[in-house]
């Protein structure tokens, strides 16, 4: 009995969640919400919703999420589980970026790591397989597709053997009903008791699987990594790479004509830098990928209901209203597209 109040409690508070994020409040219907509120709050339940490969303890179903580790011994035939971090803005304001570089040089120096965070003024995420984990105003971690406007990095922690991680989807998911259910997001500090930033629950979750994101970069030499990493968090500029390229294309044509003078290179510092900046444009690219998907549905739509006004030859007042509306979306939605486009020209792969 006890276990099932416990339960309604934790399922209760998501949905209080839920319904005051205006995000998902606008994007889902109270029955969706309800059903979110018991795969968020219950570890079997989440279990089959994010982790459905792992159910019945058969790893080898867990291909979808699995990758060959980047030290290359994923030739033996094992498989591997991808564990990232991803760093991003919290604006691409030209305000919040002069803000920023004005605040982070004296933040470093005088404000401690419970104060000042450990990334400085940038929001962190974690990629488990192909999910992004990440804790959001919402004071929700709900794992979903990796896409991001604002990436600026994506480092590979490590790779984590398949039959080894399935032992700690558990604690994982423990962790994430925790937050979920007990905390609430802040931008900076928090308790940890009531309250929790976004860096500490990355730092955190890394913790119920025994990695120390330190310890690992200094390990495998990250030198450039880790540099970058200082300096977001000492002069909060996303500094650029070692090199200046115009589009992603360049980059890893870059990446690819380097490895091939130097075999060595692609075990060294500067390459891991320039794939982890590689990766975070991939995160832009499926973001406006999918807003231009998005905005051609919309502009498609608009079309054919304007269509279906048009065929009536004179339009009432409430028609004529109507049509202005759409066609002031179909603006915005062609808008969209045009961005999205040059975006994903940018950000792509040719």
């Amino acid at each position: 009995m006890k276990q099932e109040e416990q339960r309604h409690h934790h399922e209760q508070a998501v949905k209080d969640k839920l319904v005051n994020s205006q995000f998902y409040r606008k994007r889902h219907t109270y029955r969706q919400i309800n059903s979110m509120s018991v795969f968020l709050s219950s570890v079997t339940d989440f279990k089959e919703k994010f982790f459905p490969m792992y159910i019945n303890n058969d790893p080898h179903r867990a291909t979808t999420t699995a990758s060959s580790s980047s030290n290359g011994s994923g030739g033996s035939g094992h498989s591997y589980v991808p564990i990232k971090l991803v760093v991003t803005e919290i604006k691409s304001s030209d305000t919040h970026r002069a803000w920023r570089r004005l605040v982070s040089p004296l933040a470093s120096i005088f404000l401690s790591h419970n104060v000042f965070p450990q990334f400085g003024i940038f929001h962190t995420s974690l990629i488990i397989g192909d999910q992004l984990f990440d804790w959001n105003s919402s004071s929700l971690c709900i794992p979903r597709e990796c896409m991001s406007e604002k990436a600026v990095l994506v480092t590979t922690v490590t790779s984590i053997d398949t039959k080894q991680f399935q032992s700690m989807i558990d604690p994982i998911i423990e962790y994430i009903i925790h937050c979920n259910t007990n905390l609430e997001y802040v931008n900076y500090g928090g308790d940890h008791c009531k309250t929790l930033n976004c860096q500490d629950f990355v730092l955190r979750l890394l913790g119920v699987m025994n990695l120390d994101i330190q310890c690992i970069m200094k390990k495998n030499d990250d030198q450039d990594v880790q540099r970058y990493l200082r300096g977001l968090r000492k002069s909060g500029k996303c500094l650029a790479v070692a090199k200046r390229f115009e589009t992603r294309s360049q980059l890893e044509n870059y990446i690819h004509e380097s490895a091939l003078r130097d075999p060595q290179f692609i075990t060294g510092s500067e390459y891991r830098l320039l794939r982890a900046t590689a990766e975070a444009m991939e995160l832009k690219y499926r973001k406006y990928k999918d807003r231009l998907t998005d905005s051609e549905s919309i502009l498609e739509k608009c079309d054919w209901e304007i269509k279906m006004l048009m065929n009536s030859r004179i339009l009432n007042p409430e028609e004529q209203k109507e049509l202005r509306k759409l066609q002031k979306i179909k603006s915005k939605a062609q808008l969209e597209i045009n961005s999205a486009e040059i975006m994903c020209q940018w950000y792509g792969v040719v």
